[in-house]
């Protein structure tokens, strides 16, 4: 069993429910023996909702270490960012995660062309897209994060697939390219790869990234990180069964942790 989620989401990104205690209750009830909370710090000219303020960081921080703190006997209980990509704004994203002493950051791209491509809401704003043009402007926005650096690990890498666009374009010479590019440079900086199941209640059916991402970043020898992107208390380590099976297939025995931003390896 794994028994270690590193994507717990809380109050503070606005779009979770319930308490931080709430989290590690379901947590240990679930099996787990460490967690980490990933909040969304997303900075952009516009104001986005879906996040903390910057202001809310040191709250944030604070209430999950003391959460920490309480339950440290019990459960393992790690604080980080999810910091979303915008390519004028992540200079200061950095700076401002750089004042507190988080485990782990995990880099993100929600927004393209500034269109929401997680939130069902927004579909409608970008349908006149050709989807082979955000598929390419996704893993081109992708790519200079990973260029950019400052990240532990890439969450939801595929996430633009969530709505059910074709995977089709996986074959696209451009696209897979680009893919293939962005998988040397998270090998060369050794950053990790996010195995993301909550792509399992979305109509994309799957975790992200897709299974053939993954044994590309196997070969590779780039480590993996295992996160629900839980938004409520029950959805903790969930279809964590499935990603052993996974992993199984490609031989793999291991999973990434951070503390400090420091990288351990842990047995599955």
């Amino acid at each position: 069993m794994i028994k270690i989620d590193c994507h717990i989401h809380t109050i503070f990104c606005k779009h979770a429910e319930k308490s931080i205690h709430s989290y590690i209750e379901h947590a240990i009830k679930n099996g787990l023996k460490k967690i980490l909370f990933l909040e969304h710090l997303t900075l952009s000219e516009k104001n986005f909702k879906n996040s903390m303020t910057i202001n809310e960081v040191p709250l944030y921080f604070y209430a999950v270490k003391n959460a920490s703190e309480k339950y440290k006997n019990i459960i393992d209980i790690k604080c980080g960012i999810e910091a979303d990509f915008h390519e004028d704004f992540f200079n200061e994203t950095q700076k401002i995660c750089e004042k507190f002493d988080f485990d782990m950051i995990g880099g993100s791209v929600h927004f393209i062309k500034n269109f929401n491509i997680a939130s069902r809401k927004t579909r409608k704003d970008y349908a006149d897209i050709p989807q082979y043009e955000l598929v390419l402007e996704y893993f081109r926005t992708v790519k200079k994060m990973v260029e950019y650096g400052f990240i532990d690990t890439v969450c939801h890498f595929d996430l633009i697939f969530k709505f059910g666009i074709s995977e089709n374009l996986y074959i696209d010479e451009k696209i897979n390219s680009c893919i293939n590019s962005i998988i040397d440079i998270i090998a060369e900086k050794k950053i990790s790869m996010e195995i993301n199941t909550s792509g399992f209640t979305h109509p994309v059916k799957r975790q992200y990234p897709s299974f053939d991402i993954i044994k590309k970043c196997k070969e590779k020898k780039i480590g993996f990180t295992i996160g629900s992107d839980a938004h409520s208390p029950e959805q903790t380590g969930r279809y964590f069964k499935g990603i052993k099976k996974i992993l199984g297939l490609l031989n793999e025995k291991n999973l990434v942790e951070y503390k400090k931003r420091e990288k351990y390896e842990i047995l599955i």
